[in-house]
């Protein structure tokens, strides 16, 4: 439709950095293009055919294959507002919508994305630590044990080193 071409056009300009993966005529066809690419944000409709816009986003959040979603529709319901937000809706901009507050709109959620993509890599950097960490300490008490030291680690409580019986490669 000519809004969708005007809104993708807008986008492509406002923020050249965001690539436009593809836009949809109906839920269902959103929904398979949502499955195929993982996009981080989805601008939605609500109404819509075959699949309204808050089916389309209840199924795509339950698959997990989707981020960050901004309802843009001409419904002013307080019902349809309160579902969005159920679901987990970034924003809803009502029809017809300034650009800029689209634009604004965007760059909030970018700043959402970028925070929690820095939340995940210390996350994950925090585990590889924690399983470095674990292995250092276990090979610690099987060199104690090999040498007949008796010491115990108090952190050694958080492993489970019970086993029927050990096998130890010595390599030099």
């Amino acid at each position: 439709s000519e809004m969708r071409n005007l809104l993708v056009k807008y986008i492509r300009r406002a923020q050249p950095d965001l690539e436009v993966i593809g836009s949809a005529v109906n839920g269902k066809e959103a929904l398979e293009l949502a499955r195929e690419y993982r996009p981080d944000i989805v601008l939605t409709d609500i109404s819509m055919p075959i699949m309204d816009g808050l089916e389309f986003l209840n199924q795509a959040f339950a698959e997990g294959i989707l981020q960050k979603a901004v309802i843009v529709s001409g419904y002013d319901e307080f019902e349809y507002a309160k579902k969005a937000i159920v679901l987990g809706v970034s924003d809803y901009l009502l029809k017809p919508f300034d650009p800029q507050e689209l634009n604004e709109v965007l760059d909030k959620i970018r700043k959402e994305l970028g925070k929690q993509k820095v939340l995940q890599d210390n996350m994950q950097l925090l585990k590889e630590k924690v399983d470095v960490n674990e292995t250092l300490l276990k090979e610690q008490a099987l060199r104690d044990i090999i040498l007949g030291k008796q010491t115990e680690r108090p952190e050694m409580k958080y492993f489970h080193m019970d086993a029927a019986f050990y096998c130890v490669c010595l390599l030099k």
